[in-house]
């Protein structure tokens, strides 16, 4: 009996602490598309192997080692059972917790089920083999094995599943694709390295006000199953207009969404180097992220930034009966839209703005060059679809920040300035700009660098670090992903090593901001890793 009542314990407390240890898990593969392989690559990186459990159930086994089935045993395995599940329970719920929570989702449900159901009969199996021995320690012991597989169940729980998911995913694309055939929107395609979300924001704001109803997903949608579930449950008749974000992840994907959504019009905010890790070249981001040019007819509409030269060549080599340049370069040649006189103050930019021979005198509340480019964008595109200029730069005025993209928080004369949405060279040299430009006491900044620019990206940090160094009084760096990149370009400035200051992690670091700042102080938060790349992060 005390062993039935030991193997009962041991199957409950290892399943109960595996659920817990499996959502944990589940969101880190949810953050790259439930790509087993490259979820695992992150255990590994990581070290991301359960420790916790695997001591507690270590010291149970130790305790009854020696120990004959009876009711030692079973007090053994009731206390081991109490501390392996209150541990379960101390464990952060990946549901609420983290920078990027688990959503839940149908999909989701099906995968966490699966593995569960997995695990639950793998901890069975090896209980039951600890149970037909007689002996409690192997009992529990062989629930050792069980914790530590558990993200190596899930992956293959996500790759069993992943036939099932495809032909799923091909119902809700022929849906959603009927739903766009039926209605007939106007699509404007929206791509590049940086900015497209913002430029998404901006002109479905823009066309919704000066030129009809426009359908757009918020936020920073752009793959093909997120365009698909948000066409299939918001789409309407009345749409007349469709703003479609299209993100790159590999060649071939804008391609699947044009697919979709057929674009009549385009725009490239830019071609950089973002995510040149994943693409190998420059020349495969540039492939991947003309797909949405390719895709527009020759008589439609193409916008491009003509300050960047990827999105310049994109222009020049598919370039549709309407082509226009915008940017700030003029002497660059081939502008349609182009600014000039623009000023930061702590409500806004004021700026004037180029269009079709005419010169227009606008303000927003927006901060940045980057921003500003991003309105140039938005605005050619408007202006090109018979807005009238007057009447979109009203629009422009009134165009509230986004949340994490150069938004300005004041609160007892401290300005916080929060770029933590996302970063790239450009941005945070716009974004360090704007903290000189901002009156204070003193200039603070918390940042974990730049990521996913290939082997570019510690040259670009230590770039990053020695701009801070001529801007601020205070370093604040999080993490270890860009320390030593982000340490040189500090010293390349020979700033102040005392003001320097290195924190774990995300929250560590805003813990001790808060203790520190006082009246005067103007902080710039640039760029938030995601937390697979928090390596602090411990099982």
């Amino acid at each position: 009996m005390s062993s039935l009542i030991t193997f009962v314990l041991a199957f409950a407390a290892t399943l109960f602490f595996s659920a817990k240890r499996l959502a944990r898990y589940l969101r880190v593969a949810q953050q790259d598309e439930y790509n087993s392989r490259r979820m695992l690559d992150w255990v590994r990186s990581n070290s991301a192997y359960d420790t916790r459990g695997t001591v507690v159930l270590s010291v149970i086994v130790l305790a009854a080692l020696f120990t004959e089935p009876g009711m030692i045993a079973v007090i053994i395995s009731i206390a081991g059972a109490a501390a392996l599940t209150g541990l379960a329970s101390s464990e952060p719920d990946p549901r609420s917790s983290g920078k990027i929570k688990l959503n839940m989702t149908e999909r989701a449900l099906r995968i966490y089920r699966s593995a569960f159901f997995m695990i639950a009969a793998l901890s069975f199996g090896f209980g039951f083999l600890g149970y037909w021995a007689q002996h409690p320690a192997l009992t529990w012991a062989v629930q050792i094995l069980v914790v530590q597989s558990v993200p190596w169940i899930l992956a293959f729980a996500l790759d069993v599943l992943k036939p099932g998911e495809e032909r799923r995913q091909l119902r809700y694309l022929d849906q959603a694709a009927a739903k766009v055939r039926k209605y007939d929107p106007f699509i404007i395609g929206i791509t590049g390295s940086y900015g497209k979300t913002s430029v998404k924001n901006m002109l479905g704001e823009l066309l919704q006000t000066t030129r009809g109803a426009t359908f757009w997903p918020r936020r920073g949608v752009n793959t093909l199953m997120g365009n698909t579930r948000l066409i299939r449950e918001q789409l309407k008749p009345s749409h007349e207009y469709a703003v479609i974000e299209m993100g790159a992840y590999r060649r071939g994907s804008i391609e699947k969404v044009c697919e979709l959504t057929p674009p009549k019009a385009a725009i490239i905010t830019a071609i950089g180097n973002m995510h040149l890790e994943r693409f190998g070249s420059r020349e495969n981001i540039y492939r991947a992220k003309t797909e949405l040019a390719r895709a527009v007819a020759d008589d439609g509409i193409l916008v491009c930034n003509g300050d960047d030269p990827g999105a310049r060549r994109a222009a020049e080599e598919f370039g549709k009966r309407t082509t226009i340049l915008y940017g700030f370069d003029k002497d660059a040649g081939g502008l349609g839209v182009w600014m000039e006189d623009f000023n930061v103050d702590p409500e806004g930019t004021s700026f004037k703005i180029h269009w079709d021979g005419k010169l227009y005198g606008g303000r927003t509340k927006l901060l940045g060059k980057p921003a500003l480019s991003n309105i140039m964008a938005a605005f050619a595109m408007a202006c090109a679809l018979g807005a009238d200029p007057q009447f979109v730069l009203a629009a422009i005025s009134n165009l509230a920040p986004v949340d994490n993209r150069l938004s300005v928080v004041k609160t007892d004369k401290i300005v916080q300035l929060n770029d933590a949405y996302n970063s790239n060279p450009i941005g945070f040299a716009a974004a360090l700009d704007v903290l000189a430009a901002f009156p204070g006491d003193r200039k603070i900044l918390v940042t974990p660098g730049m990521i996913e620019l290939g082997e570019e990206q510690t040259e670009a940090n230590a770039e990053a670090a020695s701009r801070a160094a001529e801007v601020c009084d205070l370093v604040m760096l999080v993490g270890d992903t860009n320390l030593d990149a982000l340490r040189s370009g500090l010293e390349r400035k020979r700033f102040p090593q005392e003001k320097v200051l290195v924190f774990e992690d995300r929250d560590t670091a805003l813990e001790n901001l808060r203790r520190l700042q006082k009246s005067g102080d103007v902080i710039l938060l640039e760029n938030d890793l995601p937390d697979v790349f928090e390596e602090y992060v411990r099982f």
